[in-house]
């Protein structure tokens, strides 16, 4: 095989693939979690219950979709995620509502609260590496890329 032939297969497939990631971003946007957006992180224990059947349908109607949870590891445990936009800060606000919903009692076993403006040094920090590598490629290699 042609090496030149190769590397011009491989130049326009690479740029075939930025282009479909450029759009992907321009058209899906990004999800970012909330490490990024901020929010909080409950971890609750309700050893009654076994399954998410009962506990999805009330936490949506305390919670609506700003709600979103995660079975743990561990029979009975869960972990709950709400947004920083959410009137929902307080814990323990939280698991009464949790609480009142499904009739039963529910412990709090970790909470924490991740406020939006780490994420936002994050996200700007994020954009100096690309500008770190290409000065530090330039430097290593010079002209020769």
């Amino acid at each position: 095989m042609n090496l030149t032939q190769a590397r011009y297969t491989s130049f326009a497939l690479s740029a075939l693939l930025m282009t479909m990631s450029i759009w992907a971003i321009t058209y899906y946007g990004l999800n970012l979690g909330i490490d990024f957006t901020g929010g909080i992180v409950i971890d609750f224990a309700l050893p009654s219950l076994a399954g998410s059947d009962t506990l999805i349908p009330a936490l949506h109607s305390q919670f609506g979709d700003l709600a979103t949870l995660k079975a743990s590891t561990t029979q009975g445990q869960w972990q709950l995620v709400l947004p920083h936009s959410s009137q929902w800060q307080d814990p323990q606000q939280v698991m009464v509502q949790i609480s009142t919903a499904l009739s039963m009692p529910v412990s709090l076993i970790q909470a924490d609260v991740v406020g939006p403006q780490v994420g936002q040094v994050m996200f700007e920090q994020g954009g100096f590496s690309p500008t770190g590598c290409l000065v530090g490629d330039h430097a290593l290699f010079g002209d020769s890329l």
